[in-house]
């Protein structure tokens, strides 16, 4: 069976919330056994919705059953 794949997307990793958030994303994958791939998109929601387009249509890029979250 595949190994499930997150995609969890932050607006940066600037600040203190943000950076827990990750640390949070990649502690609970870990303790699950997913792989999880961060991104941040500098403050700019244009290139937050860009990027998750890329990742939602590259075929490459399982994002397991739960899908974009």
């Amino acid at each position: 069976m595949k190994r499930l794949s997150f995609l969890v997307s932050l607006t940066n990793n600037d600040n203190d919330y943000q950076q827990e958030q990750a640390a949070a994303a990649e502690k609970t994958a870990r303790r699950l056994g997913v792989d999880v791939k961060i991104i941040q998109a500098n403050n700019d929601a244009l290139l937050q919705s860009q990027q998750l387009l890329q990742y939602v249509q590259d075929s490459s890029m399982a994002l397991g059953s739960a899908g974009p979250c």
